[in-house]
């Protein structure tokens, strides 16, 4: 009876060190930075990101989320209920030194994790879209490294520009798509899709529709991000500072300026 329990015992801290040995096989990716459009960047961050799992600390429970938005200056992921949203900035992945570490499991399976502050963001099996999900969030910290002040600033001889101008630029039609679309969803109550959608107004051209600003501004403040709404309602401004809208524009960013303080 002795020989069984000292044999067993033996089993379980063999299995315990294999385990262990098999979890200290790790490998850590550093990112590449890929060459490639911003539309086809959010594609990819948006089919990488879908892979992953988010830890609920309520219930100890992981998620994947339901829809991504990889927007402009951030990506919002939904998952269902009791699961918060998650908003990563990318200007604030400039904090974090991104590498993923992945190692492998007893069953030769692949975890890999990405750690961004407190977020934790796990993938198993699949390390290739690991890799890929950690090459277009380096993709967008790079894209996203000065801060809205700083971009305001930038985008200062570009409204210059547009005052300037005698004939403005046209609105295409493939903006006007856009634009009808966005519209649409912002009906829908839909304003996640609807700033994806005026996102790929400017990708077209910045200054054609200024008004794609403003929109911008009023749907962000929609899902409660007044910083980013603030900032483009001052691009808004900056071209267009004569409007017929301009007095209660510059009043919904005073509204929202008290409004980030709660």
């Amino acid at each position: 009876m002795k020989t069984i329990r000292l044999i067993l015992i033996l089993w379980i801290k063999i299995l315990f060190i294999t385990e262990v040995t098999a979890q200290k096989e790790k490998v850590v990716y550093t990112p590449k930075l890929p060459q490639v459009a911003l539309s086809v960047a959010k594609t990819n961050l948006t089919r990488a990101i879908k892979t992953a799992y988010f830890p609920n600390t309520e219930n100890n429970y992981w998620y994947k989320p339901e829809e991504v938005y990889a927007l402009n200056d951030r990506v919002v992921l939904l998952f269902k209920a009791p699961k918060k949203p998650v908003i990563i900035y990318f200007c604030d992945l400039q904090k974090y030194k991104l590498e993923a570490i992945m190692y492998q499991k007893q069953d030769k399976s692949w975890g890999c994790d990405l750690r961004l502050g407190d977020l934790i963001l796990s993938i198993y099996k699949d390390k290739v879209y690991e890799w890929e999900l950690l090459d277009y969030l380096y993709y967008f910290q790079q894209l996203n490294l000065k801060p809205l002040n700083e971009q305001l600033t930038l985008f200062e001889p570009i409204a210059v520009q547009y005052r300037t101008l005698k004939t403005k630029p046209s609105v295409t039609e493939e903006q006007r798509k856009y634009i009808v679309q966005a519209n649409v969803m912002n009906q829908q109550k839909m304003y996640l899709k609807a700033i994806e959608l005026y996102d790929k107004v400017l990708e077209v051209n910045q200054t054609a529709y200024p008004s794609a600003y403003s929109n911008l501004a009023l749907l962000t403040a929609q899902v409660f991000d007044y910083s980013t709404a603030i900032f483009y309602m001052k691009k808004y401004l900056m071209l267009e500072p004569e409007a017929s809208d301009a007095r209660s524009c510059q009043d919904k960013i005073y509204e929202w300026e008290i409004l980030m303080q709660n």
